[in-house]
């Protein structure tokens, strides 16, 4: 089974996810990844990183019921490639990422 982690940046009522574990904070997801938990859903964005890949996490974003996931060597809608030593949480945050998410 593939190891999975969603971040959602908005409310979890707008999808159909079955977490293993619904983490709401940074410490919560940090100790569901240290006990190799196989799918986590979090609000946490603090753990947003290409370091959960070397982990077997596949990422995926959540936003307005929609989720998306990115991993090293995609294109972005910009035609930007993510590389691993991109910082993914710096880029969602300056908006990077926000053609791929439907961010306006």
């Amino acid at each position: 089974m593939d190891k999975t982690i969603t971040f959602i940046l908005d409310s979890l009522d707008l999808y159909e996810l079955k977490p293993e574990v619904l983490c709401y904070s940074y410490f919560e997801t940090e100790n569901a990844i240290n006990n190799n938990i196989q799918n986590i859903v979090t609000y946490d964005i603090g753990h947003l990183s290409f370091d959960l890949e070397e982990l077997g996490y596949k990422i995926f974003i959540g936003y307005k019921g929609k989720v998306k996931q990115f991993y090293i060597g995609m294109a972005t809608a910009n035609g930007k490639e993510l590389r691993y030593g991109h910082n993914l949480m710096k880029l969602l945050i300056g908006g990077a990422l926000d053609n791929d998410l439907g961010i306006e």
